[in-house]
């Protein structure tokens, strides 16, 4: 039976208890995974949401996904499409008409290899033929902030107008950035928070090796994550790192806090649309502080959701966020690694031993140093790439033990290990400062 609650009682202690009833059983455990890619034409301008008469937009693109696989389109209001219910999952815009699919979860990674790739398939069928082409990498690095719209949702006109106000790289974030998010499912408390702390503890890992956006408005920039570096400067009251994960102490109950206090950008109004928050928290919508917004279920959803942490808690699982948008292999490369670690406890051991005592100001430059040396960086007298060697081998033992035929995907990562070359530096050096010039290439590449 399904988990409710009305509106009186809710309050951090039953937000934590939400997370309580959401534990899996080991034996119903899945994994899914959220890809984010970016379109973008043969002479380098962006998808937009309206692309005008001479292009479609990925309004028109919805319509005809929708048309010609009998996906039912999602209504974002007054008639705009902002999404699908796909055969393999979620379709979704994020606000700067990047591509979104959050796949059904399953028990196996290479089932959500098979489906993923037959929609990609289905996808490309459809945008060939116009020329469009979807890359993975972690910012659009040709477009400048000015050149990209925003699709004509309330809540996105809310969060860019806070982002704005606060003069941060927030609009960076909604616009420019793709990602690959990896979910798993956690079963028990005590599992949850070990799997948050390791998870942010391998935040500099997770750019070191996943870092894959060098360029920014058809330049080179200092960082190999450029999206590593919008992300830092996002909104510290909501992006980052949870430095109070590492206390031992730390449960439920404190992110269920957390939760309860963070300032909130938008949530739900009783007129069934988006209200601004200015900062407000949900706490402060339970005090009545807020005219025609109540603390119901839709805004504790909401208040969970924009929590912007490099890893965070969703009901019944974890959402592992520190990985650039990527070329199809190395996708599933980074969900197999997570997996790896994650559902292992001798690996998410060997995390916190390696890496799980650092001072929170030696832990927050060792993710700067990431974003701009990789696997260079230095933990004492380690390299994150000798401890990334060890950690692979982990990751590859646990994936032996499911049986399934996993650690096959994570021969990319081996390559990256090996040669100490994450796919920034790889595309670097295969493309090097002319890249503009050979921009086709490098769609070709990116696209695969």
């Amino acid at each position: 039976m399904p988990f409710t609650r009305n509106r009186q009682e809710l309050s951090p202690a039953s937000t934590a208890a939400f997370f309580r009833k959401t534990c899996r059983e080991p034996s119903q455990r899945r994994v899914g995974i959220e890809i984010e890619r970016i379109g973008l034409w043969s002479d380098g301008a962006s998808l937009h949401y309206n692309n005008g008469e001479a292009r479609f937009g990925a309004a028109d693109l919805l319509k005809e996904l929708s048309v010609r696989y009998g996906w039912p389109l999602v209504d974002g209001g007054l008639g705009r499409p902002v999404g699908l219910a796909s055969c393999c999952g979620k379709v979704s815009l994020e606000p700067g008409s990047q591509l979104e699919l959050s796949t059904e979860t399953a028990s196996s990674l290479l089932s959500l290899v098979t489906s993923t790739r037959c929609f990609e398939k289905d996808v490309n069928e459809v945008t060939a033929a116009h020329g469009l082409r979807w890359v993975g990498i972690g910012v659009n690095p040709l477009a400048e902030l000015s050149q990209m719209d925003v699709i004509a949702l309330p809540r996105y006109h809310i969060m860019t107008k806070y982002f704005d106000d606060r003069k941060t790289l927030g609009t960076q974030m909604m616009r420019l950035t793709s990602s690959v998010q990896v979910n798993l499912d956690y079963t028990s408390e005590a599992e949850a928070i070990e799997m948050l702390r390791v998870s942010l503890a391998l935040t500099p890992m997770g750019y070191a090796l996943f870092g894959n956006s060098p360029w920014h408005a058809g330049e080179r920039t200092e960082f190999l994550s450029w999206r590593g570096h919008i992300w830092r400067h996002t909104d510290h009251l909501r992006s980052g790192l949870i430095e109070s994960v590492f206390h031992p102490e730390y449960s439920f109950d404190s992110y269920a806090e957390h939760v309860w206090k963070l300032p909130l950008m938008f949530a739900q109004s009783e007129k069934n649309g988006f209200a601004t928050m200015d900062g407000m928290s949900l706490a402060d919508i339970k005090a009545g502080k807020i005219a025609g917004v109540t603390a119901t279920k839709e805004n504790e959803m909401h208040a969970i959701r924009q929590v912007f942490t490099e890893t965070r808690l969703k009901p019944g699982y974890i959402e592992i966020r520190s990985i650039d948008g990527q070329r199809s292999p190395m996708r599933y490369a980074a969900a197999a690694f997570w997996l790896g670690i994650l559902y292992s406890a001798p690996a998410r051991r060997l995390v916190v031993d390696r890496l799980g005592s650092l001072p929170a100001g030696s832990r927050d430059l060792l993710w700067l140093e990431s974003l701009t040396t990789a696997l260079a960086a230095r933990v004492g007298t380690s390299s994150l790439r000798e401890i990334a060697g060890e950690l692979l081998e982990a990751a590859r033992v646990s994936l032996i033990s499911r049986r399934l035929g996993e650690e096959i995907l994570l021969e990319p990562l081996e390559e990256v290990v090996s040669t100490g070359l994450n796919p920034a530096q790889q595309l670097i050096q295969r493309f090097g400062d002319h890249w503009k010039e050979d921009y086709l290439a490098v769609m070709d590449y990116l696209a695969q």
